[in-house]
């Protein structure tokens, strides 16, 4: 459905078997030490919940969903990052089934040094029950300045780090081939494997999904605070703000509040904090003073 404005809803469809979801699971960290997440003969077989992007990602990450707004025509793909994310589960994320999703771009935010366009999908199960809701905000570099809003009511807010030391640390390391990995899930975005792409975009060389990172933190909240019970994980939001490289260790530093995690990410090799602002909302939440990878 096409609006006056140039926003559009798009719907498309997609079929997870339980090969996706283990593909998902290993490729954001998950190994034979969490049964549950790659083997789908076990009682409590899940997907991690990020698993939820995916569908999600398909239909945004193309060149026709990013110029379906007038502001982003002719948007030049180096300039494109992932800014922020949110994903929300409305029921546990299946590990089998057909599911359709249908996008919108919500608004195109003027953040001066360049554009913030946001990305609404909602993703539906075969019964058209609502599964869950992404929303993808997309900093494209140098696009701003056109005098458009600064904020808008749809944004779903970030967090904020407490002042206090975390209340769970786990540090991993990710693979060489993490990057490699990940993109099997449909995200062929050419940064993540083609160094020479990786140059223009102003990399030294390709970098890891920053939703790898995002799969690998929301992996740690499970094992910390929720039992590793997936259907207890409601929502997570967070911000990119700097790069990992595959193989670099990242440190999940977690602070319990009511029943939200706040969680911040760094690189351990080069110290940058590749994740802030960011939240999981979690059901009866307990932390696991043991919980180690």
């Amino acid at each position: 459905m096409d609006t006056t404005d140039g926003r559009k809803e798009r719907p498309e469809e997609l079929l997870i078997t339980h090969r996706d979801v283990i593909l998902y699971n290993l490729s954001v960290g998950a190994s034979v030490s969490e049964p549950d997440l790659v083997y789908e003969n076990t009682d409590g077989f899940s997907a991690v919940p990020t698993l939820a992007v995916i569908p999600a990602q398909r239909i945004i990450m193309t060149p026709e969903s990013l110029m379906s707004h007038p502001r982003l025509h002719d948007v030049e793909l180096t300039r494109v990052l992932h800014g922020e994310h949110y994903v929300e589960l409305f029921r546990p994320f299946p590990t089998s089934g057909r599911l359709t999703s249908k996008s919108r771009v919500a608004e195109v935010l003027d953040k001066k040094s360049g554009a913030l366009a946001l990305f609404d999908v909602d993703t539906f199960d075969e019964d058209g029950n609502k599964v869950c809701f992404n929303q993808f905000g997309v900093f494209i570099v140098g696009a701003g300045g056109f005098g458009g809003p600064r904020t808008c009511s749809d944004h779903k807010p970030l967090g904020s780090t407490p002042k206090r030391a975390p209340d769970a640390v786990l540090r991993e390391q990710t693979r060489g081939d993490q990057a490699a990995l990940f993109r099997l899930n449909g995200d062929w975005n050419p940064l993540h494997i083609d160094p020479e792409f990786a140059q223009l975009a102003g990399f030294p060389k390709p970098i890891l999904h920053g939703m790898c990172s995002y799969g690998f933190a929301t992996r740690h909240i499970m094992k910390t605070f929720v039992d590793n019970r997936a259907e207890r994980i409601k929502c997570v939001k967070a911000r990119f703000t700097k790069p990992i490289l595959p193989g670099e260790t990242i440190e999940t530093r977690m602070w319990l509040d009511g029943s939200r995690v706040h969680f911040e990410c760094s690189a351990i090799e080069s110290g940058n904090v590749i994740i802030s602002n960011a939240y999981a909302d979690v059901l009866n939440p307990r932390l696991t003073l043991n919980a180690k990878l």
